[in-house]
C-alpha cells in the first residue's frame, strides 16, 4: 500500500486530530465522535460521524503530524461576508478545509494506487458546522492516484447553508464551491507537498439592501521537508491567499 493512503501514527495509536470549529474555540467538548466500517463493502470504507474530511494534504492528519505547529492558511482563512454594519463579522470558512464535518464519508479503492471518495455531511450553520440547523448541505467527491512514493488529487467540494441576512428572521440561501487540487512526493530524505484551492460564492447577497456580488477565495502551500539525520529534519513552508 502506498505511504500516502494511512496516517501511520495515527494508526499506531498517535493523538486524534482536535482541531475545533470556529464556535468552539475556548471549550471543551469531543472533537471527533465516529464509526469506521471497513470491507463490509468490498474495497470500501464508511465513516459515519464527526471527523476531519480527507481533504488538502494537512486537513486529515493528527494534530501531532502536521509538520509545523498550525495547518496552513487555506485551512483555517475565513472570508468575511457582508458589507452591512449589521453582518459584519460574519466569517466563512470552507468547512471540509478546516473543521470537522458531520456526516458519511465513503472510500473506495479499486486498485491500491487508486482511492475514488464522496463525502456528505452539515453545512455551514451560523458559524458551527456541527450543527443541524442548515437546511443545505454539502458534498466532497474526491480522486486521488497514489503509485509508490508520490500523491496526486482531486476534489471538489460544494457547501450550502442559508443566513438571516435581512434581519428579519428569514433565510437566504448561500451557496460555495470550489476546486483542491494537492501532491506530494516522499523519498528517503526529502518530502515535499502542496495544495492548490479556488471557491466561488456566487450571488452572494452582502446586504438587506440586497446588494450581490461573486466571492473568490484562492490560495495555495508549498511545504518542503530535508532530513539531515535520522532523528532531524528542516521543514519550510511557503504560503499566499486571498480571502476575497
Amino acid at each position: 500500500a502506498s505511504a500516502f493512503g494511512i496516517n501511520q501514527e495515527h494508526a499506531a495509536g498517535g493523538l486524534v486530530g482536535i482541531t475545533s470549529g470556529p464556535t468552539e474555540m475556548g471549550t471543551v467538548g469531543v472533537r471527533q465522535a465516529k464509526i469506521i466500517i471497513s470491507d463490509l463493502i468490498p474495497m470500501t470504507q464508511v465513516t459515519l460521524g464527526t471527523f476531519n474530511l480527507p481533504v488538502t494534504i494537512y486537513q486529515p492528519r493528527a494534530t501531532n503530524d502536521w509538520d509545523l505547529i498550525a495547518l496552513p492558511l487555506l485551512n483555517m482563512a475565513p472570508v468575511i461576508l457582508g458589507n452591512d454594519p449589521a453582518s459584519l463579522g460574519n466569517l466563512y470558512a470552507p468547512v471540509g478545509l478546516g473543521w470537522q464535518a458531520t456526516g458519511v464519508h465513503l472510500a473506495v479503492a479499486p486498485f491500491d494506487a487508486l482511492e475514488l471518495g464522496l463525502a456528505y455531511f452539515n453545512g455551514y450553520a451560523g458559524g458551527n458546522p456541527n450543527a443541524d440547523v442548515d437546511l443545505e448541505k454539502s458534498y466532497l467527491a474526491t480522486i486521488k492516484w497514489m503509485p509508490s512514493n508520490f500523491m496526486l488529487s482531486a476534489s471538489y467540494l460544494t457547501e450550502g447553508w442559508q443566513e438571516d441576512i435581512n434581519g428579519d428572521g428569514g433565510t437566504q440561501q448561500q451557496n460555495a464551491a470550489g476546486w483542491i487540487v494537492s501532491a506530494a512526493y516522499q523519498s528517503e530524505k526529502f518530502e515535499a507537498n502542496l495544495d492548490w484551492v479556488m471557491f466561488t460564492v456566487e450571488d452572494y447577497q452582502l446586504d438587506k439592501d440586497g446588494d450581490r456580488t461573486d466571492l473568490t477565495w484562492t490560495g495555495y502551500q508549498v511545504t518542503l521537508g530535508y532530513w539531515i539525520m535520522d532523528n532531524l529534519q528542516v521543514l519550510g513552508r511557503y504560503e499566499w491567499i486571498d480571502p476575497n
